[in-house]
C-alpha cells in the first residue's frame, strides 16, 4: 500500500492536553502518517494517548526520557522502524514496501555533552545515513531552523539536501505567536518546519493550527486506479468455420430466397455474404485485460494469501507473514509456468499467425493499441476525433503536396469483359487472407465460395466493365500504420488501405489485360512489382554496372534522387495523355474509372471518419495501383539515356539509381548535373514532388576526383562516402565495410534477444524463428556482397553464426562447427551465399528475366561439349571491384555437376533448392549418404 497523505505538526506542549485535537484531525483528513513533535509521551501515556486504527510508535525505546516526537500510523498499513544509531536524537524512521518516512523533533534543550553545532552536525550525519536508500524518502518536522533567515545551519541543510537529491517544498511560514515588547505585542512568524523529499507527486498543504505551530501535510493526487477496466471488443468467431460448412451454408440460403447465382444482383450478393459470415463466423465479445495472466489455479493462491496477511495485520503473528509469503512466492511460481503453457500453446498452434504473434510478443514487436496523440499540445483519445484528425492529416498531406489541379476531359466510356476463366483465375490466386474493406466482407470467403458463387461473382465483374465500379467499392478502409518515432505523434503514422475484396478481383482481371497489352512499356530498368524481378535482383544490377565501370578505368558517379508520396500523386489526366494510344479504349477506359473519384475512411477501433475524397494518387493497398505507378514513370530511361551520354538506370517502384560514366571526371559531373535536372524535370512533368537538398550522390571507383558537389537546379548536392540502396550500404570502391559492420551490428543485437528467447522455445521452434528474425535479416541480400567482403568479417559473421548455433542446441563451448551445423542442418554463411547466388543465376538464366542480368550472364557463359546443359562461367575483369559484377565471379558453379539448363524441360523451383543444396551444403550431403 503506497502512502497518500503524511502530516507533520509540533504541538507544543504534549500530546495529551491536545489528543480530542489530534483525533479530530485524524477523523477528518485519514492521514497514512502523523508525526508529532514535543509529544512528552511516558511510558504510562501510551494507552492514554491510543487511537483506533492507528499504531502508535514512539522514541521510548531510543530515549531513557520522555518521548519528544511520535508517530501514528494505519494500522493496516506494512511497515518497519528503522533504528537510529544515536540514542539521543528525536527521529522516528518507518519503512513501507516502496518508501521510507521520517519524523524529526530539534530541541532548544541540548543534550549533555553537546554544543548547538556538535548536535547539529549529529542530525545532519543520521540523516545522511537514512537517505542511503533505494525507497523514496520524505523527512519532516521542526528542525529548529528558520528558512528565511540567512544561517550557517541552513547552508549546510541545503547542501545536504541538493547532494541527496531532496526538494524542500516549504514555502511559507510555518510558526507564528504573539511576542511582548516594549511598544507592545507583534506578531512573530518564521518557518523552522521543514518537508524534504524526492516524491515528485507530493503536494504540500499549511494550515493553522491550535498551536502556534501549523500543521504541514503532503498529499499525494488520487491516482487513476491501475486496475484497468475490461474492454469489450467484437471479434469474428472463425472457429467453426471451413469451407465446406460455408458452402453448405450458402447454398441453403439460396435455396431458401429462391434465387439463382446467374441472375442475383451486386446488393443481393453482398448481403447474402454477410447474412452467411455471420451465421457460420458470428461475431463475439471479448474482454480484454492487459497484462494479467488468469487462471483458476493462480487466484485460489492469490485468495490464500491476501487471508493471511489479514490474519497477520490483526494479530501480528508471525507464522502468518511466513504463510503469507510462501503463497506469494508460489504466485510468481505459476505465473511463470501459466506465462510459459500460453506462450507454448501459441507457438504449437497450427496457425502460423499465433505462432509468429507470439514470438513477436517475446521479442517487444507486437504493435501498441493506440490510445491518444497529443495534437497542438491537447491531449485527444476520443476514437471519432481521432479517427477524423487521421483523415484530415491523410488528405491535408495530399493536398500540401499536389502543385497543380487536375485537368481531366470527358472520356467516352467503353465497355470491357472477362470471361469466366479470366475471373476464376483472379479469384484463385487471391491470398487467404481474412481481411476485408468497407463492405466488411473477407476475401477469404469470397475465394472459398467461388464455387458456389462463381457465375454471379462473374456477371458482378462484367456489370463493373460495362456500367463503371459503384462508389463503395471504390472507398478504401484506410488504418493508420506507425512507421518509427512516438506513438503520440501523428506525423509518425502511414495510410494502409483495405479494399473490397469484389475490387480486387476486378483489379486482377484489369491487370491481366494490362500486361499483355504494356509488354516492355515499364521498361527493362524497372524491377519493382513484376514476376521475377526484386530488390535482389536490383541491386544485383547497380553492383555489377558499378563493377564494370571500375574494371574500365572510365570515371562514374550514382546518384538517386528522394521522392515524396509518389504513389498518391500519380494524375489521372497525365496517364491518360501518356497511354491513350498505347492501350486498347476499354482497357484504359476500366484504368481511368478505376482511378477516378477514390474516396477512403479512417477506422480506428471500428469508430469510422467521415468520408473524404482524392483526385489523384493510386492506391498503395489495391493490386493494380502500383502496377500503374511503374508504367507512368516507364519512360525515365528513355528519357534520361541520349547518344552523347553514358547513362545506366536501374529502378525499384518510386527508388531509381542512375550511374552515368565517361572517361573523364570533368565530363562525367557535367553529365551527371545534366542529367539530374532533366530527371527532376521529367518527374515534376509527371505531378511528382522531388526533395532536391536529399539527393544522394556518390563517386564509383577507388580515387575521388576534387569535386566534391554537384549542382541540381537550386540546390547543392554534396558527395558521400556510402549511401543507402534498398536496404544495404553501398560504397564506391564496393568494398562493403559499412555494410558488414551495421549487419554484425544488427547480428549481435538479434543474438541477445534470441537467447531470451531460447529459454522458451524447443530446439526445432527456436531454428525456425532464428530463420525468419535473425538469418533473413543479418543475411539479407547475401548474393549481393557476403562473397566480396573482407576476411576478417568473413571470420566474424562465422563466429555469430556458431554462436546462434550453440545457443539452439544448449551444446558445450568447444563443440566443433561442423557438428553444430550437422546437427541443426545449417549451412555455413559462406556456402548459404554461394548457394543463394547460384540458384539466383539458375533462375535467371532458365526465365531469362531480368533481361539486363540475363544479358550481363550471357557474355561469360558457355557449355562444355562434355556436359551438355551445364552451364560454365568464365572471368574477364581486370580488376578485383571488377570480379563483383555478376558474370565475373561464377567460377564457384563449376562444383554443380547436375544438368540445370535443360532448356527443353526447365527445372522447378523445387528441384534448383535441391540442386544447390547438393552442390554447397556439407550437411546436406551428409544427410543425403545416411539416408
Amino acid at each position: 500500500m503506497s502512502l497518500n497523505r503524511i502530516t507533520y505538526w509540533n504541538c507544543a506542549g504534549g500530546i495529551k492536553s491536545k489528543l480530542d485535537y489530534i483525533k479530530q484531525q485524524i477523523a477528518n483528513e485519514n492521514p497514512c502518517v502523523f508525526f508529532i513533535s514535543e509529544s512528552e509521551l511516558k511510558t504510562d501515556d501510551l494507552n492514554l494517548a491510543k487511537i483506533r486504527n492507528y499504531d502508535l510508535i514512539t522514541a521510548l525505546t531510543i530515549n531513557k526520557g520522555p518521548s519528544r516526537v511520535a508517530c501514528y500510523i494505519k494500522s493496516n498499513i506494512s511497515y518497519k522502524v528503522v533504528p537510529i544509531k544515536d540514542h539521543d536524537l528525536d527521529i522516528i524512521a518507518i519503512e513501507t514496501r516502496f518508501e521510507r518516512v521520517i519524523g524529526l523533533y530539534r530541541g532548544f534543550k541540548l543534550p549533555t555533552g553537546k554544543s548547538r553545532t556538535s548536535f547539529f552536525d549529529t542530525i545532519l550525519e543520521s540523516l545522511k545515513n537514512l537517505v542511503k536508500t533505494t525507497k523514496l524518502v520524505t523527512i519532516g518536522g521542526d528542525f529548529n531552523v528558520d528558512l528565511f533567515t540567512k544561517s550557517a545551519n541552513l547552508n549546510d541543510l541545503d547542501n545536504w539536501s541538493i547532494r541527496a537529491g531532496l526538494d524542500q517544498l516549504v514555502d511559507s511560514e510555518t510558526r507564528q505567536r504573539l511576542v511582548n515588547t516594549d511598544t507592545g505585542q507583534r506578531l512573530e512568524s518564521s518557518a523552522i518546519d521543514h518537508v524534504y523529499t524526492n516524491v515528485k507527486e507530493w503536494k504540500l498543504t499549511i494550515e493553522p493550527s491550535i498551536s502556534d505551530h501549523h500543521l504541514i501535510s503532503v498529499t499525494r493526487p488520487a491516482a487513476a486506479s491501475t486496475r484497468q477496466p475490461r474492454e469489450k471488443i467484437f471479434v469474428r468467431d472463425w472457429r467453426n468455420y471451413n469451407q465446406n460448412s460455408v458452402n453448405e451454408v450458402l447454398n441453403d440460403k439460396m435455396h431458401n430466397l429462391q434465387i439463382s447465382s446467374t441472375l442475383i444482383s451486386f446488393e443481393q450478393v453482398q448481403d447474402l455474404y454477410r447474412d452467411t459470415l455471420n451465421e457460420i463466423a458470428p461475431l463475439r465479445v471479448v474482454k480484454i485485460k492487459e497484462g494479467q495472466i488468469v487462471s483458476p489455479k493462480l487466484e485460489s493462491l492469490k485468495k490464500r494469501r491476501d487471508r493471511y496477511l489479514k490474519k497477520y495485520k490483526k494479530s501480528r503473528d508471525l507464522k502468518h507473514l511466513d504463510l503469507a509469503k510462501s503463497f506469494t512466492y508460489q504466485i510468481k511460481k505459476t505465473v511463470k509456468t501459466e506465462a510459459r503453457r500460453i506462450f507454448q500453446c501459441k507457438v504449437k498452434s497450427k496457425d502460423p499467425k499465433d505462432f509468429w504473434s507470439a514470438l513477436g510478443d517475446k521479442m517487444g514487436k507486437h504493435h501498441e493499441k493506440l490510445t491518444f496523440l497529443e495534437i497542438n499540445g491537447e491531449k485527444v483519445d476520443d476514437k471519432e476525433t481521432l479517427s477524423n484528425n487521421f483523415a484530415e492529416f491523410f488528405l491535408s498531406k495530399v493536398q500540401r503536396l499536389s502543385q497543380d489541379p487536375i485537368t481531366m476531359t470527358q472520356i467516352p466510356f467503353s465497355p470491357i469483359s472477362f470471361s469466366f476463366q479470366e475471373v476464376e483465375k483472379a479469384c484463385k490466386s487471391l491470398n487467404n487472407k481474412r481481411s476485408y474493406g468497407v463492405d466488411g466482407i473477407p476475401q477469404n470467403l469470397v475465394k472459398d465460395t467461388f464455387g458456389s458463387m462463381g457465375v454471379a461473382i462473374m456477371n458482378i465483374v462484367n456489370e463493373f466493365g460495362s456500367k463503371g465500379m459503384p462508389d463503395s467499392t471504390k472507398m478504401a478502409r484506410v488504418q493508420p500504420l506507425h512507421k518509427k518515432g512516438s506513438k503520440h505523434d501523428i506525423n509518425n503514422y502511414r495510410p494502409i488501405s483495405n479494399l473490397s475484396v469484389f475490387s480486387k478481383i476486378y483489379e486482377k482481371c484489369i491487370l491481366a489485360r494490362l500486361l499483355e497489352e504494356t509488354n516492355g512499356l515499364e521498361g527493362s530498368h524497372q524491377h519493382g512489382f513484376r514476376k521475377y524481378h526484386s530488390t535482389e535482383t536490383a541491386l544485383l544490377m547497380v553492383q555489377s554496372e558499378m563493377a564494370n565501370l571500375i574494371d574500365s578505368g572510365d570515371s562514374g558517379i550514382i546518384y538517386s534522387v528522394d521522392l515524396s508520396a509518389a504513389f498518391d500523386l500519380l494524375r489521372p489526366d497525365k496517364f491518360f495523355e501518356i497511354f491513350k494510344n498505347k492501350l486498347s479504349e476499354p482497357l484504359l477506359c476500366s484504368i481511368m474509372d478505376f482511378l477516378s473519384k477514390r474516396t477512403f475512411k479512417v477506422e480506428i477501433d471500428a469508430v469510422c471518419s467521415t468520408t473524404k475524397e482524392l483526385d489523384r494518387g493510386c492506391v498503395q493497398g489495391s493490386i493494380l495501383g502500383p502496377r500503374l505507378f511503374s508504367l507512368y514513370v516507364g519512360e525515365l530511361c528513355k528519357h534520361l539515356q541520349s547518344p552523347d551520354k553514358a547513362i545506366k538506370v536501374i529502378s525499384y517502384a518510386d527508388d531509381t539509381y542512375v550511374i552515368v560514366r565517361s572517361p573523364s571526371s570533368a565530363k562525367v559531373v557535367k553529365d551527371t548535373e545534366e542529367t539530374a535536372i532533366k530527371h527532376v524535370g521529367f518527374l515534376r512533368n509527371l505531378g511528382m514532388v522531388v526533395n532536391e537538398d536529399k539527393t544522394e550522390i556518390m563517386w564509383i571507383g577507388k580515387t575521388r576526383p576534387p569535386v566534391t558537389s554537384i549542382k541540381i537546379n537550386n540546390s547543392q548536392c554534396e558527395f558521400k562516402e556510402s549511401m543507402k540502396a534498398l536496404g544495404i550500404f553501398i560504397q564506391g570502391n564496393l568494398a562493403w565495410d559499412k555494410q558488414s559492420e551495421q549487419a554484425l551490428l544488427k547480428g549481435k543485437r538479434l543474438v541477445s534477444c534470441m537467447r531470451y528467447l531460447r529459454k522458451y522455445l524447443t530446439e526445432e521452434q527456436f531454428l525456425r524463428a532464428a530463420t525468419a528474425n535473425y538469418f533473413s535479416s543479418v543475411f539479407y541480400a547475401s548474393s549481393v556482397w557476403f562473397d566480396n567482403i573482407k576476411a576478417s568479417y568473413r571470420t566474424k559473421f562465422d563466429s555469430l553464426h556458431f554462436r546462434m548455433l550453440r545457443i539452439a542446441t544448449k551444446m558445450p563451448n568447444d563443440t566443433h562447427r561442423r557438428t553444430l551445423y550437422t546437427r541443426c542442418n545449417r549451412a555455413t554463411p559462406v556456402e548459404w551465399s554461394r548457394y543463394i547466388t547460384a540458384t539466383k543465376v539458375i533462375k535467371i538464366i532458365r526465365d531469362q528475366e531480368p533481361k539486363p542480368l540475363f544479358d550481363l550472364l550471357s557474355n561469360n557463359y558457355f557449355e562444355e561439349s562434355r556436359k551438355p546443359e551445364i552451364g560454365f562461367f568464365f572471368d574477364n575483369s581486370r580488376t578485383l571491384a571488377g570480379k563483383q559484377s555478376i558474370q565475373n565471379r561464377l567460377m564457384f558453379m563449376r562444383c554443380i555437376n547436375d544438368r540445370w539448363n535443360n532448356k527443353l524441360k526447365p527445372l522447378s523451383n523445387d528441384q534448383i533448392r535441391v540442386i544447390g543444396k547438393k552442390a554447397f551444403f556439407d550437411y546436406y550431403s551428409t544427410l543425403s549418404v545416411s539416408k
